[in-house]
């Protein structure tokens, strides 16, 4: 085979992915030994492989190729077939440890960018909200310099919901983006407080000496109490 040396993992697959070929790099990055498809080989790897291989597979044999990038391998596999004849397709597996995602066991959907605004990496919360599949599902908006602060819509799959970003800057250059969903219930989006009540995490609002100025029902059952503003907390 033409990939024998190739450093990058490469199959061969012919239908229901069965695999008729993995170079080297393919076993050795996969443990390919004993494997007989490629679902099989990447069922570990990537969430929804199946689903995901199908799909790719039957673009490639309608268009001539696919390509994916998807959450894997502890950080990003890209994934891109070719049709190379009746039935198979050619894949290569591009692992790219990538940047960590952003706060991965937090349930506040977050992403993190590079110091460009770009390669996004979407951690689990924000994927099961928005219904993200993979990194190319991420609206490139989210990228063009949202602030702390802004009001951000984002396309769910059960509707547009409006979120109040908060970005945190890295030492590098990059950030973190938190976009905290509000009930899609509150439409008043001239002022970012208005949603305030309706944001599912404990948020408070500061004055400069330390007196609390809003508080929503999370933060309030969090802290048991019925009121926490202005003169003080009472229980």
């Amino acid at each position: 085979m033409f990939c024998e040396h190739d450093p990058v993992p490469a199959v061969l697959t012919g239908d229901d992915m069965a695999l008729v070929y993995a170079n080297p790099a393919a076993r050795a990055a996969f443990a390919a030994e004993g494997e007989i498809t490629l679902t099989g080989l990447l069922e570990g790897e990537i969430a929804g492989a199946t689903a995901t291989l199908r799909d790719m597979a039957g673009t490639a044999r309608a268009r001539g190729s696919a390509r994916r990038t998807l959450p894997g391998g502890g950080g990003r596999l890209t994934l891109t077939a070719c049709r190379t004849g009746e039935g198979m397709c050619l894949w290569r597996i591009d692992s790219d440890a990538g940047p960590p995602p952003a706060a991965p066991d937090l349930a506040v959907p977050a992403l993190r960018f590079t110091a460009a605004d770009t390669a996004p990496v979407a951690n689990p919360a924000a994927r099961q909200l928005f219904g993200w599949a993979d990194e190319n599902a991420i609206p490139p908006e989210l990228g063009d310099g949202i602030v702390t602060g802004q009001i951000v819509g984002v396309g769910t799959p059960g509707g547009r919901l409006p979120c109040p970003a908060a970005a945190w800057p890295h030492g590098d250059g990059g950030r973190d983006l938190f976009l905290f969903p509000a009930d899609p219930a509150a439409k008043e989006l001239a002022d970012g407080w208005t949603l305030f009540a309706a944001l599912p995490v404990p948020l408070l609002k500061l004055a400069r000496d330390g007196r609390i100025l809003l508080s929503n029902p999370p933060a309030r059952a969090l802290l048991g109490i019925d009121s926490c503003e202005g003169d003080g907390c009472r229980t």
